[in-house]
């Protein structure tokens, strides 16, 4: 069976899925007829919408016919290689993609990220123990030390009960989300991510209005509804599986390491900038949230204008599937995932994997200890929110320095890979005619650097005696 014969006698659902993206412009007629050009067809536009092709050219040798055959008579899904899903998508995408969005998402987080919890032991305060605005505002005075103990109380059990309803849905949504958007695109999961966060801001500036709705109103008004969306989950994920989908394994590292850059800097800057416009609003929870909630917009019009529904070939539109909650729910990919993650591999990786899951459980767990700082300094140390936030700027600061200087001392570290080569050699080369070339390999960067600076400095003179 040739290439061509493959490819018309596929399962009709193949067949059909095929004919509604070119049909539809669903994954773009340039782009799929791009697609077909790379496997060696000729692509008459009248003739591949109508499902008919030409033959392969001539000129392909066997090895890419045979990868045709292979490709194509597996079904659409199993054909594509790297090279040919980058041939896709390349030309289309923009420089940036996801980075605007993780940009506004985790700014919008960092600018209310300690107001939030000034806002919680405030509304446990007034709200739960019905106590006065005078001694909520003044918790950290040594006459209220018991009331702010029992504030405290409160907002730690609540951070609980509220971690637990955040976590519950997004670990069963872990084990669909990941394989639903390898089969439908990464847009939806990262905009139902984002809808849930703004919900969440919505709930927030509502109960912030409501002067009898206790704390344990957040839980079940905001915190579970996001998390039905997968919230942060959703979001993560979506947003690194699109930038792996759309970049060269050459520039995937870079790209990668620019957006861990783009959301790291909005931490010290947007902690700051929170203090600053609390201060500034008269330490009004409603506006601060309303300016959370305006950024996640932002993202998420963002998200619908400019990111694409389908980033690979493999990826079929959202209305090709039949029944969309079992398409979602789908209990064989589950399967498929957890044997991935379990089935024995060479040289002990499987172990290594384990180690890896374990390692990141561990650093996970200590991500809550960030709310209870907050308590533990009001209480120890009388801290305000301002003293707070201008803790966390400059230790969220030392993280990125922390960052940038492991990335320098990974570069240090390399150098010797390659200079003591160079000296090695040289050495051996010379040892017998000029030994203290050793030398000159050393001052030649310095004497590069001089010359550089005497070739700026005549130039300098020679623009000033033109003038």
């Amino acid at each position: 069976m040739n290439a061509r014969d493959s490819l018309l006698i596929t399962s009709e659902e193949t067949t059909k899925r095929r004919q509604y993206d070119l049909d539809s412009g669903r994954l773009y007629k340039p782009s799929s007829q791009r697609l077909l050009k790379t496997r060696g067809f000729k692509v008459d536009k009248k003739k591949c919408v109508s499902g008919g092709l030409r033959k392969p050219t001539r000129d392909r040798d066997q090895e890419r016919d045979a990868e045709t055959n292979a490709g194509i008579s597996g079904g659409i899904e199993a054909g594509y290689t790297d090279a040919k899903r980058f041939a896709v998508v390349q030309g289309r995408m923009p420089d940036y993609a996801v980075e605007p969005v993780m940009f506004f998402y985790m700014f919008a987080f960092m600018l209310t990220s300690v107001v939030e919890q000034a806002f919680f032991v405030n509304k446990a305060c007034q709200v739960n123990l019905g106590y006065s605005q005078e001694i909520c505002l003044d918790l950290t005075n040594d006459n209220f030390t018991e009331e702010n103990k029992k504030v405290q109380v409160i907002v730690s059990n609540f951070h609980q009960n509220n971690n637990i309803a955040s976590h519950v849905v997004p670990i069963v949504l872990a084990l669909v989300i990941g394989s639903w958007s390898d089969r439908r695109g990464r847009k939806l999961p990262l905009i139902m991510g984002l809808i849930g966060k703004l919900f969440y801001s919505i709930m927030v500036i509502i109960s912030s209005t409501q002067d009898t709705w206790p704390l344990e109103t957040i839980i079940l008004a905001a915190s579970l509804p996001s998390a039905l969306t997968g919230s942060d989950l959703a979001i993560f994920m979506a947003a690194f599986s699109y930038l792996s989908d759309i970049t060269t394994p050459k520039d995937r590292t870079l790209r990668v390491s620019i957006l861990d850059v783009v959301y790291l800097a909005t931490m010290p800057t947007g902690i700051a900038l929170g203090k600053y416009l609390f201060n500034l609003t008269d330490r009004s929870y409603t506006i601060m949230f309303s300016l959370n909630a305006s950024m996640l917009l932002i993202a998420i019009l963002y998200t619908i204008a400019r990111l694409e529904w389908q980033t690979t070939p493999s990826q079929q539109p959202l209305d090709s599937s039949t029944n969309c909650c079992t398409d979602f729910f789908d209990k064989e990919h589950v399967i498929q995932s957890v044997k991935t993650v379990i089935k024995k591999r060479p040289h002990h990786r499987r172990a290594y994997l384990i180690i890896l899951f374990v390692s990141m459980a561990l650093y996970t767990f200590q991500r809550d200890e960030k709310p209870m700082s907050y308590l533990y300094t009001i209480l120890k140390f009388k801290w305000t929110a301002d003293e707070y936030s201008d803790y966390r700027t400059f230790q969220s600061t030392a993280y990125v320095i922390g960052k940038v200087f492991a990335v320098l001392s990974a570069a240090d570290n390399a150098v010797p890979l390659f200079s003591a080569t160079i000296y090695t050699q040289v050495y051996n080369a010379t040892i017998s005619t000029f030994p203290a070339a050793i030398f000159w390999v050393t001052g030649h960067p310095h004497l590069t650097r001089q010359q550089e600076t005497r070739s700026r400095r005549n130039g300098m003179s020679s623009n000033r005696s033109g003038k």
